[in-house]
């Protein structure tokens, strides 16, 4: 038999779904001289009912079993026995276009080359891929006649993903390469890093052969390196780590290691400053040898300023104290927070060992980034989370719950403050504890400023009055809402009230601390929302009454209503669904009417359970429907503006 060009090694894992159209991109190709060498990792589908099918049909398909032992693992069996002039990788979920093949070894004979890098397109193209991805799978041309640092650490478009890489088999037996199997995030990189130094040639073409099926939520990866954030830098860390350990015992050049640093210190940062104090220790106990052992003092010149500021950070971490933390604060920050100044004063003197404070930053100033980051710098407790794009509010809590190491978790606004000192939240915490509370609350209190003598305050132990808190004024067991599952929702001006009464109902063990901890200051509040906000805080009142209905809390109930007829909520929707002319052809479905929001008013005042609100202190039955009254009313100014009009 004739010795086959290109070996290519697809690893098969629980891929039914992909693997027919994966296998006919492969076997249609028009390099015909090829051997197909399947990989069956233990798949527990129909996998391998597939794989035997096409076998069948195609003698240039090889079927290796094995346990389950992850990717890297499966592509090594795949290399013990492949016997072509070149190696090429296929993912199983993924395809490739007919003449991959026939064009990576077209350039790698009319180049010289043992490494052909090509690339690829992304599908599907909703919902659409990050910005990078789209740039790392469009390289541009350049052939390289012995390794250039840039291949790894400066180019974008030639790293990760081994599957639009062709490698020469007489590279790979030369230097004995294989992927590392203790590497599970990062393994393309980590070969990647062995294989590109030692290449004799190596050739990078525009050419887009492969499909990349980026978002595949079963996938191994998304669970990897998308189910947690604190496991992707923990992997990533491993990574960076080995790639070290490989340059130092290959006695690189300097601009490699120059190239190495600058490309590790960025890589992890980012991930880094929002690891909790006790993880931050354990990479960078990892990193901070190895950084030191590829030369990091004698090459610190030659970064910039930045990069020196971030190893100093990292390695600050290197022997710090570990320390149990008994509670997170969580602190989105956006654009428009505002008094950011005054919250990192005041919060300076909360933080310390038991303590952490999580900013979420999803969108802030540049000025106020840079304050954030200087406070980072100085103290160890603090967290800095930098959201890949712009989130809602609800998400951005939802970062912070899953970030949280403490205890027990409560949530901050840039512009509120928290009591004098730390002693008012670690007596809360203390208190709660001794209660064994699942949702802890404090003392509602609002005020104009720090020095505002004058202040609005909610004080009682009584049930009735529970509702009466912000999710602010609460500390919630961290334990109690994983097992829960409870996440925040977008409801507008009501998402963390809703997120505080769903705990509330499910909580066991529910207490009060009578004492002023949080302060709300008190802020402007528009009087006119989007519809989708509108409707988005409509469909939380529908949901909690829903809620009171089942569990017959009238104090739910009775709050629910108190909250749409009161005057703030009442000028929002009535603002919000007052209708206005438009063309017919202009709004198809009525949208100029506002009848989704009126729908969901309509919806809500009906589920009304008259006697849980006389219980709850509703005498007036008239006041219940207060807001949907002036809506109706305010639709008859407008219908008899346009009969004038008409006439």
């Amino acid at each position: 038999m004739k010795k086959p060009i290109v070996s290519v090694l697809i690893p098969v894992y629980n891929v039914e779904k992909y693997l027919k159209k994966c296998l006919e991109s492969v076997t249609g190709q028009t390099l015909t001289n090829i051997e197909i060498i399947c990989v069956n990792d233990g798949s527990t589908d129909n996998s391998l009912k597939i794989l035997e099918k096409y076998k069948a049909l195609d003698s240039r398909i090889k079927i290796v079993n094995k346990e389950n032992g992850g990717l890297p693992s499966a592509r090594n069996a795949a290399l013990d026995i492949a016997t072509g002039e070149y190696v090429g990788f296929v993912d199983s979920d993924d395809y490739i276009e007919e003449n991959m093949f026939e064009r990576l070894v077209e350039v790698a004979h009319n180049e010289n080359s043992e490494v052909v890098i090509c690339g690829a397109n992304i599908f599907p193209e909703r919902t659409r891929a990050d910005e990078w991805l789209y740039t790392c799978l469009s390289p541009w041309y350049k052939h390289y006649d012995k390794f250039d640092p840039e291949l790894l650490y400066r180019r974008q478009d030639t790293n990760p993903f081994l599957w639009r890489v062709l490698v020469s088999k007489k590279l790979i037996d030369r230097e004995n390469l294989r992927l590392d199997e203790d590497i599970i995030v990062g393994e393309d990189k980590a070969f990647q890093a062995k294989l590109y130094p030692k290449a004799q040639g190596i050739s990078v073409i525009p050419d887009k052969l492969y499909n990349y099926y980026w978002c595949r939520p079963d996938s191994l990866m998304s669970k990897q390196v998308y189910g947690s954030l604190e496991k992707r830098v923990l992997n990533h860390s491993k990574l960076v780590s080995r790639i070290g350990e490989d340059i130092v015992s290959g006695k690189f050049e300097k601009n490699a290691c120059e190239g190495y640093l600058e490309w590790a210190i960025s890589f992890i940062y980012e991930d880094f400053i929002y690891l909790d104090k006790n993880n931050k220790r354990n990479v960078s106990e990892i990193l901070i040898p190895v950084w030191k052992s590829v030369g990091y003092y004698s090459l610190m010149n030659d970064l910039p300023q930045w990069k020196r500021d971030a190893f100093g950070y990292i390695s600050s971490f290197e022997n710090i104290e570990k320390s149990k933390i008994n509670i997170s604060i969580i602190v989105p920050i956006e654009f428009k927070s505002r008094y950011v100044d005054d919250f990192i004063n005041n919060s300076q003197k909360m933080v310390n060992s038991d303590i952490e404070i999580i900013i979420i930053n999803n969108g802030m100033s540049n000025e106020n980034y840079i304050k954030i980051q200087k406070w980072l710098y100085s103290e160890p407790n603090l967290r800095l989370y930098n959201t890949p794009k712009h989130l809602s509010y609800a998400e951005s809590l939802n970062c912070g719950i899953d970030l949280a190491k403490g205890n027990y978790i409560t949530f901050s606004d840039s512009h509120d403050w928290y009591e004098k000192d730390n002693n008012s939240l670690i007596d809360w915490q203390k208190f709660a504890l001794e209660k064994k509370s699942e949702v802890c609350l404090c003392n509602f209190v609002k005020k104009i400023s720090k020095y505002d003598m004058s202040e609005e305050k909610i004080i009682s132990k009584e049930k009735d009055k529970i509702y009466e808190a912000s999710y602010h004024d609460c500390l919630f067991k961290r334990q109690f809402l994983l097992e829960n599952e409870l996440q925040f929702k977008d409801n507008s001006l009501i998402t963390g009230f809703v997120f505080m009464c769903k705990a509330i109902l499910i909580a066991n063990e529910v207490s009060k601390y009578n004492h002023d901890v949080y302060i709300t200051r008190k802020m402007h509040t528009a009087d006119w929302i989007s519809t989708e906000k509108c409707e988005a805080l409509l469909e939380g009142l529908e949901e909690l009454l829903k809620l009171s209905l089942e569990t017959k809390d009238f104090n739910l109930h009775g709050k629910v209503f108190l909250l749409l007829n009161s005057d703030l909520f009442k000028q929002l929707i009535v603002n919000n669904t007052k209708p206005y002319t438009m063309p017919t052809k202009q709004c198809p479905n009525g949208e100029n009417s506002q009848i989704n929001t009126v729908s969901k008013l309509l919806k809500i005042v009906s589920m009304a359970d008259y006697e849980m609100l006389r219980e709850y202190g509703f005498n007036d039955e008239q006041s219940i429907v207060d807001t949907l009254c002036e809506v109706i009313k305010q639709r008859h100014v407008f219908l008899g503006k346009l009969s004038d009009e008409c006439r």
